[in-house]
């Protein structure tokens, strides 16, 4: 419920900020507590994947990073329940978040790592070009336009995502916000 209202007061925003559905979301940043985004973040995908054993290791306590939290969640929610939806039970899903570097002002990395499947060299190029679904996606729901979607909230920050070399049979995407220092896009 509380994941769906989220949606619902981003698209609200997103439609009365934007004409078009083609435009960037709206980014309004604000100083947010790293581990408070990574636990919301996951709690919607514990109830998808009560088989999957999910593991938040957040920064050091109370480390903060300015980010619009509604963007940056549901970007991460989306990349966490994927990794859940994809996999089979008793996969780890692993979500983590470090700073680029060793200064406050470095860009922040949050990772969602599996040890599943993999997503073959053969879908890779249309992960972000929704709609779109995979083999694996037989028989899940979904619109395949999650990553995509994805994408323009992390992009919508001045940030990138990205689906890395993982190791053999599991899946990284990796969200890079800039440092709070650098000004957003417009």
């Amino acid at each position: 419920l509380a994941a769906a209202q989220r949606l619902a007061a981003l698209l609200d925003r997103q439609l009365r900020d934007e004409p078009s559905t083609d435009e960037a979301p709206t980014a309004h940043p604000r100083t947010c507590a790293v581990a408070d985004l990574l636990r919301e973040a996951t709690a919607s995908a514990r109830l998808l994947g009560d088989d999957h054993r999910l593991q938040i290791d957040p920064p050091a306590d109370g480390e903060s990073f300015e980010c619009d939290p509604e963007l940056t969640r549901l970007a991460l929610a989306n990349l966490v329940e994927n990794a859940v939806k994809y996999t089979p039970a008793g996969t780890t899903v692993a979500v983590r978040a470090r700073r680029e570097g060793q200064r406050a002002t470095d860009a922040l990395l949050i990772e969602v790592a599996d040890d599943g499947p993999g997503i073959p060299a053969t879908e890779r190029a249309h992960l972000f070009r929704g709609p779109w679904r995979g083999a694996a996606a037989a028989g899940v729901a979904g619109t395949g336009m999650g990553l995509t979607l994805a994408q323009r909230m992390v992009e919508a920050q001045g940030g990138t995502l990205a689906l890395l070399d993982g190791p053999p049979g599991g899946t990284v995407m990796r969200i890079r916000l800039p440092a709070p220092d650098k000004p957003l896009p417009t």
